[in-house]
């Protein structure tokens, strides 16, 4: 195996082991709020990051390691988000499908801005918004075949909820995203030297 393909797997690894890590621990990755426990999502920044260091591809795959591991989180911690959350239609496709798009909207931003700190931005809040976007409506496309009935009350609260989410995620997103990948990629040539 060549050397630059190690250093992407291993980085892969360290970016997957990050959203496990952000997963499971209380108020990190998901933090908390209101008597209901909906949830901020702040896991989408490593998979943004990781996406747009590594490419569409690897994005994917650190997509589909948030997604099986938001299944397993909301079976575990059983909030209200269970109700949607258990179904990998609403919860793995969405991600992966982030992960894709992060990586090529920040190809694409590099290539035409060729401003990687503006790029790392664009992706970061384009990608956050596609995850709000993409879980809402598919919560509400497959909802047929969620194994809970939670009725229009409690389904007009839980979107209402995810739709308020999705501003502070995006606001954290377009602030920490580019500040960090900055980071990252400067570490990662740096590494790519040795």
């Amino acid at each position: 195996m060549e050397r630059k393909q190690m250093l992407k797997l291993t980085q892969t690894a360290l970016f997957a082991a990050i959203i496990i890590f952000m997963t499971f621990v209380p108020y990190v990755g998901y933090i908390a709020y209101g008597p209901a426990s909906f949830s901020i999502t702040t896991v989408q920044i490593p998979v943004i990051i990781g996406a747009c260091v590594l490419g569409p591809l690897y994005g994917g795959v650190l997509g589909l390691v948030w997604g099986v591991t938001s299944i397993f989180k909301s079976m575990i911690i059983g909030t209200i988000e269970v109700a949607i959350f258990t179904n990998p239609l609403v919860s793995v496709l969405p991600r992966v499908i982030v992960g894709v798009f992060a990586g090529w909207l920040f190809i694409w931003f590099c290539r035409l801005i060729k401003k990687p700190l503006v790029s790392f931005g664009i992706a970061g809040v384009l990608g956050t918004l596609t995850n709000t976007v993409l879980v809402l409506t598919a919560a509400n496309i497959f909802d047929k075949i969620n194994p809970f009935d939670i009725g229009v009350m409690l389904k007009t609260i839980l979107n209402t909820a995810i739709s308020i989410n999705g501003v502070v995620e995006v606001a954290a997103c377009a602030v920490l995203v580019p500040v960090i990948g900055m980071a990252v990629r400067k570490a990662q040539r740096r590494m790519s030297k040795v």
